[in-house]
């Protein structure tokens, strides 16, 4: 790998942690801070059953990552926690078309950016997009927003 790849690969990487924790964050603090404690725990409780469902899948499916890191590429767990905080923050009823888009936008980004630096193949970012969008789905169906 040259100098070049490196770099290249090396933004990826930081570039997918950001979007992961910035959407989780946002899911979490956009509720907090107009004072609906309710809306916070939904997002939190959809930041853990995202996060249960994809470790759940990794541990009972070993698919070497493009990188030959490791085994644990099935599948993408920054693009399902990325997915499922962008679909909270979606269904929000305090949300906005315009900030919709964005944080979909960056959810996807989160996937494309981890295929992009070797540590997922396409399918496993695939798999966590639909992850992501099942758990946020669950925990609505579970906790309505009213």
């Amino acid at each position: 790998m040259t100098q070049d790849e490196c770099e290249k690969r090396d933004w990826n990487e930081l570039a997918s942690n950001i979007g992961r924790w910035t959407l989780i964050g946002g899911a979490i603090l956009k509720p907090i801070l107009r004072g609906d404690g309710r809306a916070a725990m939904r997002a939190a409780v959809v930041a853990l059953t995202a996060g249960a469902m994809w470790q759940t899948a990794k541990a009972a499916v070993d698919r070497w990552r493009p990188d030959g890191e490791d085994d644990n590429s099935f599948p993408s767990g920054h693009t399902a926690d990325a997915a499922a905080a962008a679909a909270s923050l979606v269904h929000d009823p305090a949300s906005h078309p315009m900030s919709d888009v964005a944080v979909q936008a960056l959810a996807l980004a989160t996937g494309v950016a981890r295929w992009r630096c070797r540590k997922h193949h396409i399918g496993d970012v695939a798999a966590g997009i639909v992850i992501g969008l099942l758990a946020e789905k669950a925990v609505r169906v579970v906790l309505p927003w009213r």
